[in-house]
């Protein structure tokens, strides 16, 4: 891969392996990120990791359900691992409740 805009930034992509994240998370990587790729599709997400790694990008796969508090500081925690930091994220994974935000609790869980 060439040198891109994104060249040593580390973004994790929440439902990275699905049919908007893939493309997105391979446009990251060919811009120079390095990836973490959330699904909890690991057939999916492994392969697309091994893709990425192909042509010459850095990624890893990750398939901790970020639907809880808990599952996103797992992410975050094996991103800083892998990378040392987090850049940006992608968040594509997960059912939003229609709420206003500040009236979404922790206890909620998924919609």
């Amino acid at each position: 891969m060439t040198t891109g805009l994104l060249d040593g930034r580390v973004v994790l992509v929440t439902g990275g392996a699905g049919n908007l994240g893939a493309p997105i998370s391979r446009l990251l990587a060919a811009q120079g990120a390095r990836v973490v790729i959330n699904d909890v599709n690991a057939v999916k997400g492994a392969a697309l990791v091994e893709e990425v790694v192909a042509a010459g990008g850095q990624a890893v796969f990750d398939c901790t359900d970020v639907s809880t508090v808990a599952g996103g500081q797992a992410l975050v925690r094996k991103a800083i691992d892998e990378f040392g930091t987090v850049d940006s994220l992608v968040l594509l994974a997960g059912r939003i409740p229609l709420s206003p935000l500040a009236d979404i609790s922790e206890d909620a869980g998924p919609g």
